[in-house]
């Protein structure tokens, strides 16, 4: 990610989206702890894909922009900010906290 910022293809780290790819039991645990991992490395989105057969049980990571616009309250990037026209700068998440 460090690399990525270097080269001002994202500025926070909140403004990544990272693909990791993984096979086998790194694939495994990385899925069981998938919905944990943006918050882990501080990130707007991770996205999990599995490995090729031929990949030697190492972890790729590749580093994107993320799809959607900023939200006001987590400042994550997600595409359901503006989908709600009652709290239409804040993402799904935080408009269901603030409902709650």
């Amino acid at each position: 990610m460090e690399e990525a910022r270097r080269g001002k293809q994202i500025g926070s780290s909140l403004e990544a989206e990272i693909v990791i790819t993984a096979k086998g039991k790194q694939w495994e645990i990385l899925k069981e702890y998938e919905t944990y991992l943006p918050t882990l490395f501080i990130v707007s989105h991770v996205t999990l894909e599995g490995g090729a057969d031929d990949q030697q049980g190492e972890i790729t990571v590749t580093v994107n922009q993320p799809l959607g616009r900023k939200c006001e309250r987590c400042w994550n990037y997600r595409t359901s900010v503006g989908k709600n026209q009652a709290h239409p700068t804040i993402c799904e998440r935080c408009w269901k906290a603030l409902e709650g």
